[in-house]
């Protein structure tokens, strides 16, 4: 199944943000602005968190991190929700030990609570976070599809001797892109749910697991990267979308 995360608790309307600590310049807010260069950090070392209360329940089905240091600095991190008011709370999703500081992308099945957190081992810093639910997407992926993780977009810089000898490459920036296309779509679900995650990336970037049954691991951050194609209709009765992006692993 191929997942799009964008909608998120801690951005909701109605929601209350706590942490258990955070260092001057790592402020709570940087975790949730979905900037990937500023990043919440815990002033304090041991275990901390990011929470959303609300004052009544609200679904989630995935937690999504990117932009952290997680693995360089051996830090678990896992889901958790409180139904009490934050006495007692109870993980989802599994603990996650990442070995990389690539995106993470967990999903389990949707539960109600007021309370939601992120919670840390130790300290580490995240950049992108979010905790509620998915957009699943009705298809797979359209013939020709990239794979995101794969789908490098290297920028170099070559250096050459004045007698043509190669001195070294250094690499200046390394981006993904590629395009995400679905075809033979009810034209009702681009009317509603494209048309609504269409509002959310033309401003913001996004969460996409492709196949996140078997290849959870190859989630990305992502970004629009042109101007969006307009849906259109494939047959009759069908309808189909596209989306140009880039972004990091």
């Amino acid at each position: 199944m191929a997942f799009i995360g964008y909608k998120n608790l801690f951005t909701t309307s109605g929601v209350t943000v706590t942490a258990s600590s955070e260092d001057a310049g790592g402020e709570k807010e940087n975790a949730i602005d979905w900037k990937s260069y500023d990043w919440w950090t815990p002033s304090a070392s041991g275990v901390g968190w990011v929470r959303a209360s609300f004052a009544s329940a609200k679904a989630a089905n995935y937690m999504a991190i990117s932009a952290h240091n997680l693995g360089a600095q051996g830090v678990t991190i896992k889901c958790q929700y409180s139904t009490d008011g934050g006495s007692v709370w109870t993980d989802i999703g599994g603990t996650i030990a990442p070995t990389t500081d690539n995106v993470i992308f967990v999903t389990f099945d949707s539960t109600m609570a007021a309370d939601w957190r992120f919670y840390v081992s130790d300290i580490a810093s995240i950049g992108v976070a979010c905790i509620g639910e998915t957009t699943e997407l009705p298809v797979g992926m359209a013939a020709g599809f990239l794979i995101p993780t794969m789908a490098l977009d290297d920028k170099f810089e070559t250096s050459v001797s004045q007698s043509g000898v190669h001195l070294g490459n250094s690499l200046r920036r390394q981006n993904i892109s590629f395009s995400i296309s679905l075809n033979m779509l009810d034209p009702d679900w681009i009317r509603t749910t494209w048309s609504d995650f269409l509002e959310h990336a033309r401003l913001y970037p996004f969460f996409f697991s492709w196949d996140s049954e078997n290849h959870s691991d190859e989630a990305v951050y992502l970004w629009v990267n042109k101007k969006i194609p307009k849906p259109a209709y494939s047959s009759p009765v069908q309808g189909k979308v596209s989306l140009h992006v880039e972004g990091n692993l």
